[in-house]
């Protein structure tokens, strides 16, 4: 069952276009009192001493969202 998951996946993640497709952002987003914080990191840090959950975008959104804050 396990390489047929992993078959399956394997062959999912061979669609995803490296140039739309979804990418790791260097920080993670907390609930914080009335709010939500978010605390941008060096790089994506994988370890339990990194509070919060880890943010994502889609690569062609990247440059859009930045539009406008200047």
């Amino acid at each position: 069952m396990k390489s047929w998951i992993a078959k399956h996946l394997r062959l999912l993640a061979d669609r995803i276009d490296p140039s739309t497709g979804p990418r790791a952002f260097p920080g993670y987003w907390n609930h914080a009192p009335g709010s939500i914080k978010v605390t941008v990191t060096e790089g994506i840090q994988a370890h339990p001493e990194v509070p919060g959950c880890p943010l994502w975008y889609m690569a062609e959104d990247y440059r859009r969202s930045w539009q406008g804050l200047s």
